[in-house]
């Protein structure tokens, strides 16, 4: 069973405590023994400032909490949706390819019930990864997002991701064409793309896909449907999860 984020920090926490608990006993009997010294005194002291330092960075992590779904957002679904699933993804590698496809069957089996918002993540390993980024935001200026997002996946799905493409993808949606030219070409949304990229990294978003529905972190492509894990282990699907949170599942 895995630890969650809060839970692996507090028992960071609590290791680091004892450790320095455990050195100030052997610190005590040796005293108490005549053994003290000051290359003792000195090594307590530095590990109870070493061990200080670190409990407070754990603390500040630990302070963190996912974002939850705002206006600088675009949602798919109701806004009052009881269930908020947040999608860290990119558009050029296959697993997100394939987390896309697992997203519309949501959207299908749920809809009234989830709100969707999807944020950019890069793993550096594409070239146009933020420019095709930019596409997708520069689509959303006007009203076209989650349009470009499906067109985004469709190119990747037949290798044809590049700059003629998304001016096709742009005509093909009634776009202004030179305003989205005009985007595209500025980065104009370089830097929240940018941003949501760093923001993600401090919620442990470290792959794409990785998931959240309602808080919980879901790592890589979650399928839909109930699965079989490399151990031979059986795992809840995206369906079953969202089914918990709404109170219908087992």
């Amino acid at each position: 069973m895995s630890l969650s984020k809060s839970n692996f920090l507090k028992v960071i926490i609590v290791i680091l405590i004892l450790a320095t608990l455990t050195t100030l006993a052997v610190f005590y009997f040796k005293q108490k023994s005549g053994g003290g010294d000051d290359k003792l005194i000195n090594e307590v002291t530095g590990l109870k400032d070493s061990n200080n330092e670190i409990v407070a960075k754990a603390e500040e992590v630990g302070l963190r909490e996912l974002r939850r779904i705002d206006d600088t957002d675009y949602v798919w679904g109701e806004a009052s949706a009881p269930v908020q699933v947040i999608v860290y993804s990119d558009f050029l590698s296959p697993f997100s390819l394939q987390f896309s496809d697992t997203l519309k069957q949501v959207k299908q089996e749920f809809p009234g019930k989830v709100k969707i918002a999807f944020r950019h993540y890069s793993l550096g390993m594409f070239p146009d990864e933020i420019q095709t980024a930019n596409a997708s935001e520069c689509a959303g200026e006007q009203g076209k997002f989650w349009e470009m997002v499906d067109a985004l996946f469709a190119n990747n799905k037949v290798n044809n991701l590049n700059q003629e493409q998304y001016q096709k993808d742009a005509q093909a949606l009634n776009l202004d064409a030179v305003k989205f030219t005009e985007c595209l070409q500025s980065a104009k949304y370089q830097s929240k793309i940018e941003a949501q990229i760093k923001e993600g990294k401090s919620f442990g978003v470290n792959g794409v896909p990785t998931v959240f529905v309602n808080n919980k972190i879901l790592p890589g492509a979650y399928p839909f449907a109930d699965f079989t894990d490399s151990s031979g282990a059986k795992q809840l699907g995206l369906k079953s999860l969202i089914s918990m949170e709404l109170g219908t599942g087992n």
